[in-house]
């Protein structure tokens, strides 16, 4: 298997490269003894077709996740010991491969491995960041406590998506509403209305109707759809591969991130998460440059993800990390400036805390009036169909009565 991985090496230099491995675990030893500090290692996805056979689809959806911490949580909050709670859970697991993961983690809970390795081993029920914090709680002793801080983010995350998918129904229908009605007017409409104006002894169309026309013309032939497939097809196709690549990422993320409304949700979503992790993990005793390269590996955004490795380089160097993030306009203005303010005195954990709570309701009063801020998007683009359908297809008839 080939990883793509981000280091530094002892000057702080930034190192991004591919290498080929058997396991994640291979690369990170590989690494560490040419004297790198690895930030971040990600399996490349395979894009040739011979491979398409063997690309697995991984994963659990958030609402398995936090089922599975919610029993979890319960079971240990109530006495029961890990090992045995682990017992009942691999039982009610919500699908089989989850099963299997949970069964792999009780016998290595048996066999004495703690259980934050344990699960960093088997399982990828729980994030990186999830997986330092239990390790830091087992150390702490207050493993209960963290779990129930992890069941917390993961309830928040999952309440979060639900009502941006929610506040997404409604544009959803009124856009393949629009598509529906486009296209039963260039397959059944527009091919009627030429017959009328023909009818009408009109021989010469206007621009605009002459192109509607014409697309109906193409759409409702064989060739045509054939094309429109092909092209649908091969757009998908490009798009999921210029977008498993680095620049390719880099390009759509920069975009998600300047689109009106959605970048604004995107980046106070993105703040949020990158002030809630470092919070807990420095709370729980993790080191600030330990803390800032597990932050990195599980940020989704790659801008946000590289802003975070460089303030983790620059940190080891001595750097303040409020310094590492105003140097970037990724980060909003009033972050840095009340990161510095942690800092000084020496509650950057609260201060953090702070700040993810405030961003958390930002974020959520964003997606509660998310429907009302894409209205009046909605009713242009509507609008503007409309006026463009109605234009192209009766301006031939209004020509008739001028020229009467």
């Amino acid at each position: 298997m080939k990883f793509s991985y981000t280091a530094s090496d002892k000057n702080g230099k930034l190192v991004k490269a591919v290498i080929e491995a058997d396991t994640r675990d291979e690369v990170v030893n590989t690494l560490h003894a040419q004297g790198l500090i690895v930030m971040s290692v990600e399996e490349k996805i395979r894009s040739s077709f011979k491979d398409i056979g063997q690309i697995q689809i991984s994963g659990y959806g958030l609402k398995d996740k936090l089922m599975v911490v919610k029993q979890l949580v319960a079971m240990i909050t109530a006495g029961l010991p890990i090992t045995q709670a682990m017992d009942v859970l691999k039982d009610q697991a919500p699908n089989p491969k989850m099963k299997a993961e949970i069964i792999r983690v009780y016998k290595d809970l048996q066999n004495g491995i703690p259980l934050s390795k344990a699960f960093s081993k088997n399982s990828k029920i729980f994030s990186e960041v999830q997986v330092n914090l239990m390790a830091a709680g087992e150390k702490s002793g207050n493993l209960v406590e963290i779990l129930g801080k992890i069941q917390q983010d993961m309830a928040n995350a999952n309440r979060l998506r639900n009502k941006i998918r929610g506040a997404m129904i409604y544009p959803a229908i009124i856009f393949v509403a629009i598509i529906a009605v486009f296209v039963v007017l260039v397959t059944f409409l527009v091919p009627q209305m030429e017959k009328l104006y023909a009818d009408f002894g009109i021989e010469e169309l206007p621009g605009l109707t002459n192109i509607i026309v014409k697309v109906s013309k193409f759409v409702v032939s064989p060739i045509g759809l054939i094309v429109i497939i092909v092209l649908l097809i091969a757009g998908i196709s490009a798009y999921y591969y210029y977008n498993s690549t680095e620049s390719g990422k880099r390009m759509m993320h920069r975009i998600i991130l300047k689109i009106p409304v959605f970048g604004d949700l995107n980046q106070k979503i993105q703040v949020a998460e990158f002030a809630r992790l470092t919070s807990m993990l420095l709370k729980s005793g993790v080191p600030i440059v330990d803390t800032l390269n597990i932050v990195a590996n599980s940020t989704s955004n790659i801008l946000f993800k590289e802003v975070v490795e460089e303030s983790a380089v620059n940190v080891s160097k001595g750097i303040p990390l409020a310094v590492s993030l105003s140097k970037n306009k990724i980060f909003p203005p009033v972050f840095s400036r009340i990161v510095v303010v942690g800092e000084e005195t020496g509650k950057l954990d609260q201060v953090l805390s702070d700040m993810a709570g405030f961003y958390d309701e930002e974020v959520t009063n964003m997606a509660d009036n998310l429907t009302k801020l894409l209205e009046p998007f909605i009713l242009l683009v509507v609008g503007g169909l409309v006026a463009f359908l109605a234009i192209a297809v009766y301006w031939p008839v209004y020509s008739i009565g001028d020229k009467i």
